[in-house]
């Protein structure tokens, strides 16, 4: 091997190729490989969401591969903060608009302006109602990820390979 001469002293080339990978690494979800990563960008990417549970994640250092185990901690503080609080009642009223808007398709009177006896359907008022219902279940979905997002916090343990 050919040594080289650096400012903290004499290195072999192997030794200094072995660090040039050093870094995070992660697949998302179409299977493309990031990285290398330095801590900062792996911070970064941690904090838009691009490392979930699950993702398959993994560390180089000096020639060493590590795991990375990505899991979600949830912080008992944060559970019954006010922020949390909020989430629980927009859950609860958007929840209760879920139940009153069933009940309402189901009563006679709109089961009558639904299908009135002269013919023909009101479909115009059908979609309207699908449509809501597909509003109250996405916004529902919605808060309920942010309520988790803001209770938790996703973590990632190494471990060597």
């Amino acid at each position: 091997e050919i040594p080289l001469i650096l400012l903290s002293g004499v290195v072999s080339l192997r030794q200094l190729m072995s660090f040039v990978g050093d870094g995070f690494y992660y697949t998302d979800e179409k299977g493309k490989t990031h990285g290398p990563l330095d801590k900062i960008e792996w911070e970064a990417a941690q904090a838009r969401g691009l490392l979930k549970p699950g993702t398959k994640a993994w560390r180089q250092k000096a020639g060493s591969y590590y795991t990375v185990h990505i899991k979600r901690n949830y912080i008992v503080g944060r559970v019954f903060s006010l922020p949390s609080c909020g989430y629980c009642m927009e859950f609860l009223g958007m929840s209760l608009s879920f139940i009153v808007l069933c009940y309402c398709v189901r009563a006679p009177k709109m089961q009558a302006e639904l299908h009135p006896k002269g013919g023909g359907d009101n479909y115009f008022l059908e979609i309207l109602l699908l449509l809501t219902f597909a509003m109250v279940i996405l916004t529902i979905t919605v808060n309920l990820g942010r309520a988790r997002n803001h209770v938790s916090a996703v973590k990632a343990d190494e471990s060597p390979v």
